[in-house]
């Protein structure tokens, strides 16, 4: 079972097999906004951070295959459906976190990225580009290392009080 941290605690993700999430410029840049565009205006629904969430009924095979690489897992974590991108933020309080947290970056268990460094902050991207491996990174750095956070970007949505639950 997936999860990640929180406060210090672990937070389990229930995989929501019924929907996907497509980031909507890589879809483009494939030329796959028409078939993006058909799909969203029959029942799909637009997330920040560019991702477009849909019911993966409303994608054939063909479709799914010509999505493949843009598209990403779903989970669930109570009301919220969360969709994990492939970026990690890592913040650091003094100089033995950081010396702890290099050395989980270098027994990492998907290759990484180091694509942002400061004194207190680093930013990993899974060289996968995978959402599931960036997962799997931010929680090895913080069983490994304990630094103040280590997180993969999550984009999430709850619903409104008094509005249906996407099902």
């Amino acid at each position: 079972m997936k999860y990640y941290y929180a406060g210090g605690k672990r937070v389990p993700l229930e995989p929501d097999e019924s929907h996907v999430a497509v980031e909507e410029k890589a879809a483009a840049r494939a030329g796959l906004g028409p078939l993006l565009e058909e799909a969203a205006a029959q029942g799909g629904r637009r997330l920040p951070g560019g991702v477009v969430l849909l019911p993966r009924s409303k994608l054939d095979a063909q479709s799914m295959a010509r999505l493949q690489g843009r598209v990403r897992s779903v989970y669930r974590h109570g009301d919220a459906m969360v969709v994990p991108l492939p970026e990690i933020r890592v913040e650091m309080d003094d100089e033995r976190q950081r010396s702890a947290v290099m050395d989980a970056i270098d027994t990492a268990p998907h290759p990484v990225e180091v694509s942002e460094k400061s004194a207190s902050r680093v930013l990993l991207t899974p060289r996968s580009g995978s959402s599931e491996d960036a997962i799997d990174i931010a929680n090895h750095v913080f069983e490994k290392a304990r630094p103040a956070a280590s997180s993969v970007r999550l984009l999430q949505f709850v619903p409104r009080p008094g509005v249906p639950k996407i099902r």
